[in-house]
């Protein structure tokens, strides 16, 4: 009984530690349009609620969305547009239960007027 006990034991942990590498990707965003910026959200937990915060040069914007079945998403700041020079794009995704993941553009500066 004892040795049977430990089968289980040792089987539920093989299958806990086999569902937790299956889910290892981290979450990760990726910038999907620059104008209006699109992101586009994956690796997060399944219908996760995930807090979206755009950075677009001076302007900021706040999108909540929730994840699909697969950990995914899509999110914009459909007002938001970057001037052509200097302006600096943070998006930055942070889910409910602690997920976290985050993407930059910097656009070149403009050459001096002569």
């Amino acid at each position: 009984m004892k040795a049977l006990l430990s089968f289980a034991m040792i089987a539920a942990l093989a299958l806990a530690s086999v569902a937790v590498a299956a889910s290892g990707a981290r979450p990760a965003l990726r910038l999907v349009q620059s104008q209006p910026p699109i992101v586009s959200g994956s690796h997060f937990r399944h219908a996760e609620r995930v807090t979206v915060t755009f950075d677009v040069g001076a302007q900021r914007f706040v999108r909540f969305v929730r994840t699909t079945r697969t950990g995914s998403f899509s999110a914009s700041a459909a007002s938001g547009n970057l001037d052509r020079c200097g302006d600096r794009l943070l998006v930055v995704a942070v889910g409910r239960l602690g997920d976290r993941a985050s993407v930059k553009l910097q656009l070149p500066e403009c050459p001096p007027q002569p």
